[in-house]
């Protein structure tokens, strides 16, 4: 009962996937141990394919034991009239508990043994196997039902709510930012990226209190490229509206520290975390300290995942793909607006409005995972150095008027790292 069972609850790639390490081998027959691996096997070769058609598994079974007998096959056969099957609710239920316990036993066992040789953070390791055993288990441990009444939601739209940035062409082409949206900021090297965010920060840092009343929410920069002083001094410019010699003009440490402060609505809102060679279980333990309602990475694409990667996936862009879906959780999870920065691949160079598919490392799954894409592109002209130009190749955050790009040609300062919608 138990080998025809499983033939049948592993005929999806879903399950496959999910339940076949924890499959009691020792308690099968030989047949279906084989059938099963070859199940595998299949899914493997054929990664499209999300269920199994008995009768192209047939061949695909003669092809891999060429050397069976015709009896020997037949004995085979007979059991590939299970595959493709419904299973009943009630025993398909027990069965997939009890695997998915076996597999977290598994996980923790690991986990442990990880830790003692130094290779694991235990905390983030311990919430990782609960997140995953409670998702598996299709145990819902908050109440997370969508409510009924949308009046609430209706009038935060509305009335406009959420962050609004410094640069108008995008506020003309998007609402306002709220919390659970994710957006990709994306250039080559060297256009101005860090300071675009440094300008739309500093920009969005005085109304953190006033979209979050009495929560002492953050901003909060994670950054892994160069040092964070840089950042810093690049937040100080654009917040105070100045470049290095007006900086050097302040003869008070208090006095500058103040006014800086002062210029991001009287407290400290944004906070600067250097996060090289961190892993994404530590970046969510950084979110939930900081409590922010910006949260950006810079670069998103050089933390280490972590995590569990849909189809087994090992290549570089599944992993991207697979760090980046995570991200947009955290976002939906912490009620934070999540930011990534990106790089644009070589064929977006002197591109003005680059697509969604020129990001770095993944061309279909990482802007998949965005609700809104910000492009920033400069001209190799001289007399336009000055120049950068935006777009959003992707925004289902638009505005009714259902204009999706701005298209929009703006001015970089970058003495005083700040855009500038031109006049």
């Amino acid at each position: 009962m138990l080998d025809r069972t499983l033939i049948r609850l592993l005929s999806t790639r879903k399950e496959m996937e999910l339940l076949y390490s924890s499959v009691p081998m020792e308690a099968l027959n030989n047949n279906t141990r084989v059938i099963l691996r070859i199940m595998r096997a299949y899914f493997h070769d054929n990664p499209t394919a999300e269920v199994i058609q008995a009768a192209e598994f047939g061949t695909y079974f003669a092809l891999r034991q060429p050397k069976l007998k015709p009896e020997q096959l037949a004995v085979y056969v007979d059991l590939f009239k299970e595959i493709g099957q419904s299973v009943d609710d009630v025993i398909m239920s027990g069965i997939r508990q009890r695997l998915v316990e076996a597999r977290t036993s598994t996980m923790l066992l690991d986990l442990v043994e990880r830790y003692e040789s130094g290779e694991a953070d235990l905390t983030a390791g311990l919430r990782s196997v609960y997140e995953w055993n409670m998702e598996n288990m299709n145990i819902v441990t908050n109440d997370s039902e969508v409510d009924e009444d949308i009046w609430d939601y209706m009038n935060s739209i509305q009335h406009e709510e959420g962050f609004r940035f410094r640069l108008q062409c995008l506020n003309r082409v998007t609402r306002p930012l709220q919390g659970g949206d994710f957006i990709i900021i994306a250039g080559r090297v060297g256009v101005g990226k860090t300071s675009w965010l440094a300008s739309e920060l500093t920009y969005m840092a005085k109304q953190v209190d006033a979209l979050y009343p009495d929560e002492e929410r953050t901003i909060l920069m994670l950054n892994n490229e160069g040092t964070g002083e840089r950042i810093r001094l690049r937040t100080y410019c654009a917040a105070l509206g100045t470049n290095m010699e007006g900086l050097g003009k302040y003869t008070s440490r208090e006095k500058l520290l103040n006014d800086y402060i002062e210029a991001q609505g009287g407290r400290r809102v944004i906070r600067i975390v250097d996060i090289h060679d961190y892993t994404s279980d530590q970046i969510e333990d950084l979110i939930i300290r900081y409590k922010p309602a910006i949260c950006v990475v810079d670069m998103l694409d050089n933390v280490k995942y972590v995590g569990g990667v849909n189809n087994n996936g090992e290549r570089g862009d599944q992993i991207i793909e697979a760090l980046y879906a995570r991200a947009r959780i955290w976002g939906v999870k912490y009620d934070t607006v999540m930011m990534a920065m990106s790089q644009l691949s070589a064929e977006a160079e002197n591109v003005m409005f680059p697509t969604q598919t020129m990001l770095a490392n993944s061309k279909t799954g990482k802007p998949g995972t965005a609700d809104l894409i910000i492009t920033i592109s400069a001209s190799p002209e001289a007399h336009m150095k000055r120049s950068r130009f935006i777009g959003c190749p992707k925004n289902k955050l638009i505005r009714t008027d259902g204009i999706e790009c701005p298209r929009a040609e703006v001015l970089f300062d970058n003495t005083t790292s700040v855009y500038i919608d031109p006049a």
